[in-house]
């Protein structure tokens, strides 16, 4: 039981490593001006154990120039999906965009085809994220511990 607590605490702590990596590798990523072609969003149930939840799929589309090229994308953040939970709280950049606004977007530099509008974690993301790691280390942890007490 203890080597299978230290080997789920770090299969935890590698999968939240390269989840996190587009965010990380962002930080170098340059900043232009865009130009919203589409704002819109959908939203859609997805029912749970006792209650159905709303979610939101916001649909942006924008170009932008880099490098002398002009390029089309639809990708908000480093999400599989754009995909929030409908709240009062959410922050719906995508319905204060109105067709034409100019936005600020980040592009890789490397390969200027590659852009997000958020390029920084969500705050309920980033909790996520940071509830996995420590997950992962008291699982380690607590691994460790118990292999300590039987030596």
């Amino acid at each position: 039981m203890e080597y299978t607590l230290i080997i789920f605490g770090l299969f935890i702590l590698c999968w939240t490593y390269f989840k996190t990596i587009p965010y990380r590798n962002s930080k170098s990523w340059k900043e232009t001006e865009g130009t919203i072609l589409i704002s819109e969003e959908k939203t859609f149930q997805r029912p749970e154990i006792y209650v159905s939840i709303e979610y939101i799929y916001p649909k942006i589309s924008y170009q932008y120039t880099a490098g002398n090229k002009v390029y089309k994308s639809n990708k908000v953040t480093f999400e599989k999906e754009n995909i929030m939970e409908n709240t009062n709280t959410n922050n719906k950049l995508w319905l204060s965009c109105s067709v034409n606004q100019k936005v600020p977007i980040y592009f890789n530099p490397e390969k200027n085809s590659e852009s997000v509008i958020i390029r920084n974690l969500l705050p309920k993301r980033k909790s996520h994220y940071h509830s996995l790691f420590i997950s992962g280390l008291l699982c380690i942890i607590v691994g460790a511990t118990l292999l300590g007490l039987k030596a």
